[in-house]
């Protein structure tokens, strides 16, 4: 999928947006970046077990933004440099509910 995603992002001049279960494959690539930020050769090496070098993202090469009621927000924490789960959580919450009261029209 991260190399789907990330073609998509290099497009010009098109309007992006991730579903929500791609945030967890974007916290481990910005988790990658952050533990190799002054981490040894050995460390990296390490890292790379779990994602390739090519792909560790620094908090500082990735915008992610909440859209809601005309509002744009950052949801990148400043403090971890992870995207922050609790409004994505919140929005997967409300489709799915959404969903579940589609599938009770149904029968």
């Amino acid at each position: 999928m991260t190399v789907s995603v990330l073609k998509l992002m290099a497009l010009p001049d098109t309007i992006k947006y991730i579903c929500t279960g791609a945030r967890c494959e974007f916290n481990n690539l910005l988790q990658a970046g952050i533990l190799a930020i002054n981490a040894s050769e050995e460390k990296i090496k390490n890292i790379s077990r779990y994602v390739p070098k090519s792909r560790f993202l620094a908090p500082n090469e990735l915008s992610v933004y909440s859209l809601s009621d005309g509002y744009c927000q950052s949801i990148l924490d400043a403090e971890t440099g992870l995207i922050d789960t609790n409004i994505i959580d919140e929005v997967s919450n409300e489709l799915a509910i959404q969903f579940d009261q589609l599938l009770d029209i149904e029968s």
